[in-house]
């Protein structure tokens, strides 16, 4: 009975090889090196942000791009596509995906076996496309992006050679994770703020975990962002690994004011904290900003930090 479970084992790891030597796999849909940038505008009339994204196609990439996706809190509207390009909604509604669906004819000499022909609106290596609109209430804040190489799966003659094929060529899992991630802006259930410890310091920003006093930061407003609707009383400051941030860390209420200290033409709220009440540690390399607006909308903000004067 051993002696005829190996020999089953050998021959379907024969099976299983011969199907690696048979088999072509297409290339993986991440060979492409990609800039995203967005951009948020609130329209103050509807209090409604519009995100507008751009991709830009390094010219060393090696496929074209046919797929965008982002994640996003919420629920968005006014959906935008650029020319040839089509959009749906996937994971219950959770991510926005557009497809260059318009196809375009193969190449001289590649036949068309019932494979995905290549898109007509690609962006191509070295170009760049805008045209990913969408509408929504929520701030932005950091989100996930996910971007598609051209990369045709060939046409299967049955579910189980599918199924092989997806085995063999490592296709399983989630159809996003195979490409090209990254961060950017879109909409979350809290508004990201940038702050500024100690303005007008540059981060990493000296700190001393020793030092006495108050530490003042700078929570910065932009053509977003109304820094005054803070709510002074709701802020606590603390390491950017702290899972808990309690009383000891909060704002000193009675000490905040509005001023410029970017000079960028927008008012930023400057309040204070108790330094010796911060926690930091020597190992610390952040702060994190936690609080409210008046309205009881949550934000966030962090910056990097820098120890100084620390004792071995």
């Amino acid at each position: 009975m051993k002696r005829m479970s190996i020999l089953l084992s050998t021959l379907m790891l024969c099976s299983l090889s011969s199907v690696w030597a048979q088999t072509t796999c297409p290339p993986p849909p991440n060979q492409v090196s990609v800039n995203v940038t967005a951009n948020a505008s609130l329209d103050p009339t509807t209090q409604l942000y519009t995100y507008t994204y751009t991709l830009a196609s390094d010219p060393g990439s090696v496929q074209d791009i046919v797929s965008f996706a982002v994640a996003f809190e919420g629920s968005i509207t006014n959906i935008s596509d650029p020319q040839g390009w089509d959009h749906g909604l996937m994971f219950t509604g959770s991510t926005v995906r557009w497809s260059a669906d318009v196809a375009a004819d193969f190449p001289p000499g590649v036949q068309d076996q019932g494979q995905v022909p290549p898109s007509a609106f690609p962006v191509k290596p070295g170009s760049r496309m805008t045209g990913f609109i969408f509408a929504s209430q929520k701030p932005p804040g950091p989100v996930k992006y996910f971007v598609h190489g051209y990369s045709p799966v060939p046409p299967q003659a049955s579910e189980a050679d599918a199924e092989q094929f997806s085995t063999v060529c490592g296709l399983k899992g989630s159809f996003l994770q195979r490409g090209v991630t990254g961060s950017t802006l879109g909409p979350v259930n809290f508004i990201s703020v940038n702050i500024s410890i100690k303005p007008p310091a540059a981060a990493p920003v000296p700190i001393n975990p020793g030092e006495k006093g108050v530490t003042p930061v700078a929570i910065l407003g932009s053509s977003t962002f109304d820094a005054s609707t803070v709510g002074v009383s709701s802020l606590f400051l603390g390491p950017g690994n702290a899972t808990v941030l309690g009383p000891g860390n909060a704002a000193v209420v009675g000490k905040a004011e509005l001023e410029d200290v970017n000079n960028d033409g927008f008012p930023d709220l400057v309040v204070h904290f108790p330094s010796q009440q911060i926690g930091v540690q020597c190992t610390d390399t952040s702060l994190l900003l936690r609080g409210k607006t008046q309205a009881g909308t949550p934000i966030r903000g962090s910056e990097a930090i820098q120890t100084v004067n620390c004792q071995p």
